[in-house]
């Protein structure tokens, strides 16, 4: 069937199921992330540790809505089992990675919150490569305008001394 995504500025979503998928969009739509909320990419964030919830229990599931409707739409998504893991650069803390199972017979075990840890560690390190490369072509088209400048600057008098030699 493939995986399914949607995206919007600084979220990327993913999900195998049509259905699942329209849930998710509209959850993450309707219930954007506050910094004081308890879910766990706020934890994540603030701790710069990777959150697991092995089995999540039913009232984790009202702590994280804030209302009946979003309640409904996180229990239609059925989320048995969580890893939230940091993107860190240089130990600061850019964003997060987050698995959800919905199988109760498949839940994570620590074994995949190392492997969650580690495909963080590699997706923050090509986000921080992709931006210092911004950067570097930032200065050398910088560099590349500054030479032309003074290349230009440079002709025009040494124009004018050649031409009064030539006389």
């Amino acid at each position: 069937a493939g995986v399914l995504g949607g995206w919007k500025p600084g979220l990327l979503f993913l999900h195998r199921d049509v259905h699942q998928m329209r849930l998710l969009e509209r959850f993450l739509r309707e219930c954007p992330l506050e910094r004081n909320s308890a879910t766990l990419p706020v934890r994540a964030l603030q701790t710069s540790k990777t959150q697991h919830i092995a089995d999540v229990p039913q009232s984790w599931m009202s702590r994280v809505t804030r209302n009946e409707q979003m309640l409904h739409i996180v229990r239609e998504l059925n989320p048995r089992s969580v890893i939230t893991a940091p993107l860190l650069v240089r130990d600061r803390p850019i964003g997060t990675i987050t698995f959800v199972r919905s199988d109760p017979e498949l839940l994570y075990s620590p074994r995949d919150v190392d492997l969650a840890e580690q495909l963080a560690q590699r997706v923050a390190i090509a986000i921080d490569n992709a931006e210092l490369l911004g950067s570097i072509r930032a200065a050398d088209r910088q560099k590349g305008e500054f030479l032309a400048m003074l290349a230009h600057e440079l002709r025009n008098p040494l124009g004018a001394i050649a031409y009064a030699a030539a006389l």
